[in-house]
């Protein structure tokens, strides 16, 4: 019996145009539920990301209060593809020798980092 759930809510005013980005632009594939108020996603360590249409209450401020992490194969090949969108890193941090973390922003401007696994 499971004993707690785990996972990542995201307020949104634009759940189809999030839904896009977060399937297509991060590459976490078709949700396993697609309605126009609830979009999850399951992320490749099994933890749910959900993507739900905001009241307008829900909304106090233009960027997100959380910055959730991905990680991903291949950093530059990632970056190069959010690039030919013109999506831009918003900031760069050296965490390790080589070894970076990279923020970006949804269209909605929620913060999202991602590195590369080794």
């Amino acid at each position: 019996m499971q004993k707690s759930l785990n996972g990542i809510i995201i307020k949104v005013r634009d759940v189809g145009l999030c839904s896009n980005f977060y399937k297509n632009m991060l590459e976490l594939g078709n949700p396993i539920i697609d309605s126009n108020f609830w979009v999850e996603f399951k992320c490749p360590n099994g933890m749910p990301l959900v993507l739900e249409l905001a009241k307008e209450e829900d909304i106090l401020h233009q960027n997100s209060n959380i910055c959730w992490f991905h990680t991903i194969d291949n950093v530059q090949n990632f970056i190069k593809k959010l690039l030919n969108y013109g999506i831009y890193a918003e900031e760069v941090i050296e965490y390790k020798l080589n070894e970076k973390i990279y923020k970006f922003k949804d269209p909605e401007g929620n913060v999202f980092a991602v590195t590369e696994f080794k």
